[in-house]
């Protein structure tokens, strides 16, 4: 063999590679809409919390909101109509947001079962019928 056809050899696997390599690329741009989907969903789920909580007037306390796609579901009790009233409103100002599902509960059970500021489940308020035991 002559030494022309040896380097010939040893550099058409570099070729055929470098050919292969550009049948498989990736488009550059499907990473970026990948992530610009989700990155303005935290952004806009982000101030639709930081304005819940920071309003004024309270009751909006276990309010949580989930946005995707720019809709913003917001679920979790409230204490009256009018604080579940503002929560959509609050939400819908937020720019971007698309549009609000409300899957709030009035005075429903919190986290803790509770119905309500110092309420149990059965009505009754916290403490009642509770005896004090000396220690």
């Amino acid at each position: 063999m002559s030494i022309r056809r040896l380097i010939l050899l040893g550099f058409m696997p570099i070729v055929l590679a470098g050919c292969n390599a550009k049948s498989i690329s990736v488009d550059p741009n499907a990473a970026i809409i990948g992530t610009s989907s989700t990155a303005p969903d935290a952004m806009m789920n982000s101030e639709v919390k930081t304005r819940l909580a920071s309003n004024q007037d309270g009751g909006m306390d276990s309010v949580m909101p989930n946005t995707q796609r720019g809709v913003v579901t917001l679920s979790g009790p409230v204490d009256t109509q009018a604080s579940r009233d503002r929560a959509v409103t609050m939400a819908r100002q937020v720019n971007g947001v698309s549009s609000v599902q409300d899957h709030m509960t009035i005075g429903g059970p919190g986290c803790c079962g509770h119905r309500g500021p110092g309420m149990m489940q059965d009505g009754s308020r916290m403490g009642e019928g509770m005896q004090h035991r000396p220690q």
